[in-house]
């Protein structure tokens, strides 16, 4: 029976990697900016909403005078006063 769950144990960083590769990750810096790594694309840009494709979901983010601060193939930081962050399907 211990062995089993040895290996089990083995397997478990192996699926957490799998798991959090396809996960959009999110860093605030306080309300001000937020780096979203997993950016697929820029559904809406305005300066009260701007709304990312992950792939698995859509993240909303509103607030005051948001901008894109840089923009990579697979990363965006957000700048502006953010008030509320949305998880879409």
């Amino acid at each position: 029976m211990k062995q089993e769950g040895k290996g089990a144990m083995k397997k478990l960083p192996s699926l957490y990697k799998e798991a959090m590769n396809h996960a959009p990750f999110l860093q605030f810096n306080s309300n001000k900016e937020v780096t979203l790594d997993g950016c697929r694309g820029i559904l809406e840009y305005q300066k009260e909403i701007i709304r990312v494709n992950t792939g698995t979901m859509i993240i909303a983010f509103k607030g005051r005078g948001l901008n894109i601060k840089c923009l990579t193939t697979s990363s965006v930081v957000i700048g502006g006063y953010i008030t509320a962050v949305e998880f879409l399907r």
